[in-house]
């Protein structure tokens, strides 16, 4: 893959962790949260019910040392 191919890929990732998210926050707080723009710091624009923008930036969690070779 190029690097234009990783990109879009973990863009697609991203979105898909976004639906989830919202679905999520949803069923906790009783408010839906809707996308607005999808940007790069932070990863998405969304709106609250009350229209509050907010920024969601989402990140990956990992074992070990970023760079250590497997």
């Amino acid at each position: 893959m190029n690097e234009y191919t990783n990109e879009r890929a973990k863009k697609e990732l991203e979105e898909q962790s976004l639906i989830y998210f919202m679905e999520v926050y949803k069923n906790v707080t009783g408010e839906s949260i809707k996308l607005i723009a999808k940007a790069e710091r932070p990863d998405f624009i969304c709106v609250t019910g009350n229209e509050i923008k907010i920024g969601i930036e989402l990140t990956e969690v990992r074992r070990g040392h970023p760079y250590k070779l497997k």
